[in-house]
């Protein structure tokens, strides 16, 4: 189907390479660290001083970073992108496909 994927993932989630979780405190801010896999590409970014996000893509193979503002592009994209999700849970939200019934669920 050639779907592909962009989204946060927890540092401490199982399965997060240890290299990742070790030195984010020490890290410069807007300092990022990639990670490749096969067919997955996994970044660390610093946006703050005491803020560590890590982002987990499908979709991007390099290790790009945008010039202007210091960003990974697997960033700009998610940026980009997330708002069709909260658009479409506030669509969801008016709208029930549930039925209506009185009986009494066991």
């Amino acid at each position: 189907y050639n779907l592909t994927t962009v989204g946060t993932i927890r540092l401490s989630r199982k399965g997060v390479p240890s290299n990742v979780l070790s030195n984010s405190r020490e890290r410069p801010v807007n300092s990022s660290i990639f990670l490749f896999d096969t067919n997955k590409t996994l970044v660390s970014f610093k946006p703050k001083q005491n803020k560590t996000v890590c982002l987990l893509s499908t979709m991007h193979y390099a290790a790009t970073v945008r010039e202007t503002s210091h960003k990974p592009e697997i960033v700009h994209n998610y940026n980009e992108t997330k708002g069709a999700v909260d658009t479409m849970d506030q669509m969801c939200q008016n709208m029930s496909c549930s039925r209506k019934t009185r009986r009494w669920s066991l």
